[in-house]
């Protein structure tokens, strides 16, 4: 199988469907524009160069299986059978599940919602924006890149009060010094990083335009 990301709204990506509904389908719904199409190889291709035809960004993701399409069907069985006598409970860190784009406190990840995860599409759009209801203020993606974080930051600039939104590392990089600026860039948007460290007061700069005058000195004076 094959999977596409498309920069579609949902309505415009299910459409973008029709005549491939048996062989493609909406694998995620990511943010107002990006959505992931999932299907058989052929079809996404196909669908693919459709799409770039007509001036649509679609771009193929680099796996050679089709998450979240009839082609998790075959799996649906082993990967019952294998998780078969787990025992969810309750946790301790509020979540949100991106299959059921609401709050749950850990007691439904059974067994069924597991095979129904790999099976029916991401609502990553939705959890973000049940999110957002809830009052959130920062989301941060964790990640080797962020590949989420344009979308995340299109769904918050929807909003009256758009939440912050940060990333940690970048692809090819993952330094000490990604890490690091990330940790500043938190504490810059209002958390608290480092712990205890106190936050100083904001600074209201000069309402005044700059003069932009220079003041250095000339090459080769001495001072």
């Amino acid at each position: 199988g094959a999977m596409l990301a498309v920069d579609l709204d949902v309505e415009a990506a299910r459409a973008a469907l029709e005549g491939f509904e048996d062989r493609i389908s909406l694998a995620a719904h990511n943010g107002p524009t990006s959505c992931v199409l999932s299907g058989d190889a052929e079809a996404v291709a196909m669908l693919h160069e459709l799409l770039e035809a007509e001036g649509t960004f679609s771009r193929l993701v680099k796996v050679d299986y089709a998450s979240h399409s009839h082609h998790m069907d075959d799996l649906a069985p082993a990967l019952a059978a294998a998780l078969e006598g787990i025992a969810p409970a309750r946790g301790t860190t509020a979540l949100v599940s991106t299959v059921l784009a609401r709050a749950v406190d850990g007691s439904e990840l059974d067994t069924a919602y597991w095979v129904r995860n790999l099976r029916a599409p991401v609502r990553f759009a939705d959890a973000i924006g049940q999110l957002l209801d809830d009052g959130t203020t920062h989301i941060l993606e964790v990640s080797p890149h962020p590949v989420l974080t344009p979308a995340i930051e299109q769904l918050c600039a929807l909003r009256p009060e758009p939440a912050r939104v940060l990333s940690t590392l970048r692809r090819d990089a993952a330094t000490p010094g990604d890490l690091a600026l990330a940790l500043a860039r938190a504490y810059v948007a209002g958390l608290a990083p480092f712990g205890g460290l106190p936050r100083q007061p904001s600074v209201t700069l000069p309402a005044y335009p700059w003069q932009r005058a220079s003041y250095w000195p000339a090459a080769g004076r001495s001072t």
